[in-house]
């Protein structure tokens, strides 16, 4: 990814990704959530990988095209199968499937 794009996903999301500092734990910071995140734990990962999805599709939706309904995404999957015989595979960013 260029770094002109990271800077504008952070501009986009970051402030959506972005935690607090607590008592208990600093977070992890913005820039590393986006390009650094499996030097995390399993358990940071499964947290962080949704929450950053989910900004995207909010921040984004404009520009990029996901299914509206949930029923939708089998026949995305079939579609992508189909096409370029990656299964259940439901999309791709960036040449990384998902």
């Amino acid at each position: 990814m260029k770094s002109a794009d990271f800077e504008y996903l952070i501009n986009q999301i970051g402030h959506e990704i972005g935690k607090k500092t607590t008592p208990f734990r600093d977070p992890i910071p913005v820039r590393e959530s986006l390009s650094y995140i499996f030097q995390f734990s399993t358990q940071s990962i499964s947290v962080v990988v949704p929450e950053v999805c989910d900004a995207l599709i909010a921040c984004l939706s404009d520009k990029i095209k996901v299914p509206k309904r949930q029923e939708e995404w089998p026949q995305v999957a079939n579609d992508i199968d189909r096409m370029w015989n990656y299964p259940h595979c439901c999309g791709s960013i960036d040449l990384k499937h998902i």
